[in-house]
């Protein structure tokens, strides 16, 4: 093979034997050095015969370049190198992979941001703002969501678009899910406490819904919530989420209800699941996402549309809250059409929890809601 390979290389190249089954290969021509890619490739594919056998092999190529936009040495060179063959093997072998600077210098990024957030939590450097929930008709105060915000040292209050999309899919994500139910425990609490008691409906992800020990771990975080006159928890699942077994999450959806944890689909109608998550999933209320909801005033159609999604809701017997109320307009027309229930900022805009309490003793619906919908 050492051979074969050699005979590849043209004036100036290098050739070595790392160990192994490896080789390593500096070729000094960039013009056309997809071509010796693949005829290192071909080497190595060629049978050989070695007494009387005849023996098939590939190879797996990763290639970098030089010089880059910063500086780096031979050994990292070789490292990128290697990087860029493993993802040759694992795309089928028998073919090369350029390395992406690009990709690896995002990987770096994301990586460290994982490590700050984790470095954040050890620090209780994040904390739960709530948005309310409410009848929009009547003033009752239905529920809070929980939604994260980070205290950051340097950067000040980030919003979760800040840190979620390095969150999701990592091992973080369930660490971090675990730390908004535990907080959000503690501020039922005191919100018991202050006479104040309200269902918090915390955001999960799918990879922590599908946890073999969840419907456990829920059972051991919630005790004993028999003499509560609200159940402290509510699972929301964002419609545009990927389940990979819906009928396991049916059940462990349906196992959560049986010590009072609800269960919404969020953001409905934005996926590409919606009839199937509806027919399978036995949640108990559909969140409108806001994209619904912002345009009622001005296109007719965004109303029919809503009124299609009422209409469909109650012959399932499934509750309906439109999140994006973010105007007395809008929560006037949702009146109007028999959409009740609300969240956004036209009610309250999400608030620390000391904030909440202010809040909740001062809270009216706004006199051109009342008496507007005959569903209150």
């Amino acid at each position: 093979v050492a051979s074969r390979l050699k005979g590849c290389l043209r004036e100036g190249d290098t050739l070595a034997r790392l160990g192994g089954d490896e080789f390593v290969a500096l070729l000094l021509n960039p013009s056309d050095v997809e071509q010796q890619y693949f005829a290192l490739l071909n080497a190595v594919a060629h049978p050989i015969r070695i007494d009387g056998i005849t023996l098939f092999m590939t190879a797996s190529l990763g290639a970098c370049s030089y010089p880059q936009a910063v500086a780096v040495d031979a050994d990292q060179l070789v490292r990128q190198a290697d990087q860029a063959m493993y993802h040759a093997k694992q795309a089928g072998r028998n073919r090369f992979q350029i390395f992406d600077e690009v990709f690896d210098h995002d990987l770096r990024v994301h990586n460290e941001n994982l490590e700050r957030i984790r470095k954040g939590l050890t620090d209780d450097e994040f904390e739960l703002y709530y948005q309310p929930k409410v009848n929009m008709a009547t003033g009752a105060i239905l529920g809070i969501e929980a939604l994260a915000r980070w205290n950051h040292p340097e950067r000040g209050l980030l919003p979760p678009s800040a840190f979620l999309p390095d969150i999701q899919g990592s091992v973080l994500e369930v660490s971090f899910g675990e730390w908004v139910i535990d907080q959000a425990l503690a501020d039922y609490e005191r919100l018991r406490l202050n006479d104040m008691a309200l269902t918090i409906s915390i955001n999960i992800s799918a990879r922590h819904l599908e946890k073999t020990d969840f419907v456990e771990y829920i059972r051991s975080r919630l005790g004993d919530c028999s003499g509560h006159q609200t159940c402290p928890l509510e699972l929301e699942i964002l419609e545009t989420t990927t389940l990979d077994n819906l009928d396991r999450v049916s059940d462990i959806i349906r196992d959560c209800a049986k010590f009072g944890v609800r269960c919404s689909l969020d953001d409905f109608g934005t996926g590409y699941c919606s009839l199937t998550y509806l027919r399978k999933l036995p949640v108990e209320t559909l969140k409108i996402d806001q994209s619904f909801v912002c345009g009622i005033t001005e296109h007719p159609n965004d109303v029919i549309l809503l009124k299609g999604i009422l209409d469909l809701a109650r012959s399932i017997d499934r509750k309906v809250i439109a999140e994006g109320v973010e105007t007395l307009e809008h929560g006037r027309i949702l009146l109007e059409i028999g959409c009740i229930q609300g969240q956004g900022s036209a009610i309250a805009r999400p608030m620390s929890f000391k904030a909440l309490l202010e809040w909740m003793k001062t809270w009216h619906p706004d006199p051109s809601w009342e008496n507007r919908s005959a569903y209150s």
